[in-house]
């Protein structure tokens, strides 16, 4: 991902156009918008589920690793 991507990921490549569209005062509002409604979205993420996730899949691939360096 590089850093220009990131800026639409966060949806902060919106504030040019409604700047250019509306003042400043309601850019600043629809911004913490965005802020609100991806930490309300975050609320429902399990984190620790994913950690576990990916700890399994690492477990699993080491496992394979030392698999194949036997059968070498």
């Amino acid at each position: 991902m590089t850093l220009a991507n990131l800026g639409r990921i966060a949806m902060a490549a919106l504030i040019g156009p409604i700047t250019n569209n509306f003042s400043w005062e309601i850019a600043l509002l629809s911004f913490a918008i965005m802020i609100a409604a991806a930490w309300f979205l975050l609320q429902f993420l399990n984190i620790n589920k994913q950690v576990e996730g990916v700890v399994k899949l690492e477990k699993k691939e080491a496992d394979a690793q030392v698999l194949a360096m036997a059968a070498n």
